[in-house]
């Protein structure tokens, strides 16, 4: 064996141990191979998130041992979303005004899907060109698993991430753990735009 066979397998090993995980189907199915290379975090009563960013694309899962709905929050520290998964998606965004963020926004639910299949694989898509991110909602997959993925690209500065997901008796478990301001207001998980709320981005987890 010649020096550049050799160098040629060697090449070959690198290239395949750094293969990025398979493509996430957002069905709200845990796919050991798709998530693979993802950071797992363990949160209170045996539930935890899985992250994994591809290039500018942040994948989210939220793994709960019951029946869940979810929020997810993004901040630039000017501006926060707010990304509801519950049966339905959609998102809304604050401004912050001195102590407060506030909006004038409402839900309006979209994507109501309850069979994954290559027809909705597509509104899926569509859904995430036009809006930046995109879920399963809960009637997908096994009602404990909420799968995100996120468009980074269009935020331009440090970025902060926390979630929150409630089960039915509105019991409400948050990354990061114990947080203390309104990401965790009861009213606003349900999916109700409340106005003049309390962040504290900066006690987030950074993503960018």
């Amino acid at each position: 064996m010649n020096k550049f066979t050799t160098l040629l397998i060697i090449l070959i090993v690198c290239i395949s141990c750094s293969e990025p995980s398979k493509i996430i189907h957002l069905d709200g199915v845990i796919d050991t191979e798709e998530w693979k290379g993802s950071e797992e975090y363990q949160l209170n009563e045996g539930n935890k998130i899985l992250l994994l960013q591809k290039d500018h694309v942040l994948y989210i899962a939220l793994i709960a041992k019951e029946d869940i709905w979810s929020h997810l929050y993004l901040s630039d520290g000017k501006t926060i979303k707010v990304m509801h998964a519950s049966a339905a998606l959609d998102a809304i965004h604050y401004t912050k005004n001195k102590s407060l963020w506030l909006t004038k926004e409402n839900f309006k639910y979209q994507m109501r899907d309850t069979i994954y299949n290559d027809k909705l694989q597509q509104k899926m898509d569509d859904y995430y060109t036009k809006n930046g991110w995109v879920a399963n909602n809960v009637n997908l997959g096994n009602r404990k698993t909420i799968e995100f993925k996120i468009d980074l690209s269009s935020w331009k500065q440090s970025l902060y991430l926390s979630c929150v997901f409630a089960n039915m008796n509105m019991n409400i478990f948050s990354f990061p753990k114990e947080l203390k301001d309104h990401t965790v207001l009861p009213r606003l998980v349900q999916g109700y735009a409340v106005d003049s709320l309390s962040f504290e981005p900066s006690t987030w987890m950074k993503v960018k």
